[in-house]
């Protein structure tokens, strides 16, 4: 059984990937916080807080909920920044050009193997079984060097 060892640029893609999809899900948490806030108008609940009793709108229920998830948007957008730097700086080091095109388009701007093949002037299958592999094998040679 032979097991398939990532470089350190595909860990980086993977984690982008993950970033990207709880970006995603807050921002969808935003939307869902926002529609409902304007929804409730001047409904007042009663919230019991420490033992006292206040009034809050769900209005502002929703605004402080929108606030917390967003200051975790930021982090996360700021987390993915940085695995985007870090990936084009390794992406950089690839003398190649065209398997440098070929790696932001499909793993920084995340675009299909069909629109990448369509704008590099290669067929599906080229791109995929033979430039990809090749790419990939220019970064496992430059980590060894490392």
């Amino acid at each position: 059984m032979s097991t398939k060892k990532t470089t350190r640029l595909e860990q980086i893609f993977r984690k982008a990937e993950r970033v990207n999809s709880q970006i995603n899900v807050k921002l969808e948490e935003i939307k869902y916080w926002r529609e409902f806030s304007t929804k409730t108008g001047i409904i007042f609940d009663e919230v019991k807080s420490g033992g006292n009793r206040k009034n809050r709108s769900k209005i502002e229920e929703s605004v402080c909920k929108i606030t917390d998830i967003e200051n975790a948007l930021k982090k996360d957008m700021n987390e993915l920044i940085e695995l985007k730097e870090t990936a084009m700086r390794i992406i950089d080091r690839i003398d190649e050009p065209e398997y440098r095109f070929l790696l932001i388009q499909r793993y920084l701007y995340g675009k299909k193997w069909d629109d990448v093949a369509e704008v590099m002037g290669y067929s599906y299958g080229h791109l995929v079984h033979r430039m990809h592999p090749r790419a990939i094998e220019k970064l496992k040679a430059l980590e060894a060097e490392n």
